[in-house]
């Protein structure tokens, strides 16, 4: 009991001063992305990597659902399948998420569909986000702005024109995340080196294996004349991927001192009683993709977890000194 007096006096006393945020901890998910290749002789080759920064605020289900993907090993060698190109031979778009190969035997692949989870609604919005050179975006079919699941792809050019800013009966594509593209990590200038490699179509009949969707797959080791003489294709000739999260928020960690505890109740409570809420996705426990009351359970839970020892009230305690603080706030707002 005398623990939750004073824990209760620390928070109403915090309250009254306002939230203060830390920055030692990062606000975003960055992901390693390593290409790899094989030769003829099953050796692997690893590029330098790219990075990607995601935009965990604009787009929380989005980012959830790719880093979902890489979390379960799902994206582990999956192949860039498409690099598309405008008419004048500038790079359009790279795109992978949705493939990889097995052995049919004699080293010819045999393609196999990425698991699908499931669809996740569009979180397009032209005010935060735009398909320019350097982002990456869901796939979708056609114009079902909540039909992307697993592919992504890649912004080769300024393709604003997937925005749909002139046609407001379409949502633009879901723009999530950035190449990082600094002197240390020069993301673009490798992709770009990607995208001059040569496409084939393997979307015809004729070629093996056919896939509807390899109309332009970038392959390594491989020839014009490989592809006249019907050579299929094998696993020397393909880009595979490898994802793995490097940095990433922590869920709880509102005022962002790298650790989620007794700290972060004051401005988890300033988040939720401003309306609308703020967007922050340490404080959206339940990963819902907004920041409201509905957090709160799930708040405590991790706090009282976090915590450990007789220092932390019992659940029923913490919430109400929550509610406390809801009060507390909500009177210093109507006073002004």
């Amino acid at each position: 009991m005398r623990h939750t007096i004073t824990l209760g006096l620390v928070v109403l006393i915090a309250a009254m001063i306002g939230p203060r945020r830390a920055v030692a901890a990062v606000d975003h998910t960055e992901v390693r992305v390593d290409v790899v290749w094989f030769d003829t002789g099953q050796s692997q080759y690893v590029s330098a990597p790219y990075f990607l920064d995601l935009r965990d605020n604009d787009a929380p289900m989005t980012v959830d659902n790719f880093k979902g993907y890489i979390t379960s090993g799902d994206y582990d060698y999956t192949i860039i399948h498409r690099s598309a190109h405008f008419g004048d031979g500038s790079p359009f778009v790279l795109q992978g998420g949705g493939f990889w190969v097995t052995n049919a035997g004699g080293g010819i692949v045999a393609p196999q569909y990425v698991v699908d989870y499931g669809t996740i609604d569009s979180e397009f919005d032209p005010a935060t986000m735009s398909n320019l050179r350097g982002t990456i975006a869901m796939a979708r079919l056609g114009n079902d702005e909540n039909s992307a699941t697993n592919e992504w792809f890649i912004n080769m050019a300024d393709n604003t024109f997937l925005d749909y800013a002139d046609n407001p009966s379409v949502v633009g594509f879901t723009v999530f995340g950035d190449v990082v593209n600094t002197p240390e990590k020069p993301g673009m200038d490798f992709l770009d080196d990607v995208a001059s490699l040569q496409t084939y179509d393997f979307s015809l009949a004729g070629v093996t294996p056919r896939v509807s969707a390899w109309s332009d797959i970038p392959l390594i080791n491989y020839t014009p004349d490989d592809y006249a003489a019907g050579v299929p294709l094998q696993f020397g000739f393909l880009l595979y991927t490898i994802m793995t999260i490097t940095a990433e928020p922590l869920i709880g960690d509102v005022n962002r001192d790298d650790a989620a505890n007794l700290l972060d109740i004051v401005p988890f409570v300033s988040l939720i009683t401003t309306l609308p809420s703020p967007y922050q996705t340490e404080a959206d426990l339940n990963r819902d993709g907004a920041v409201n009351l509905l957090d709160i359970n799930p708040f405590v839970a991790l706090i009282v977890q976090s915590g450990g020892g007789s220092a932390v009230p019992e659940p029923a305690s913490l919430v109400l000194l929550i509610a406390a603080g809801l009060l507390l706030v909500a009177r210093r707002r109507l006073r002004g």
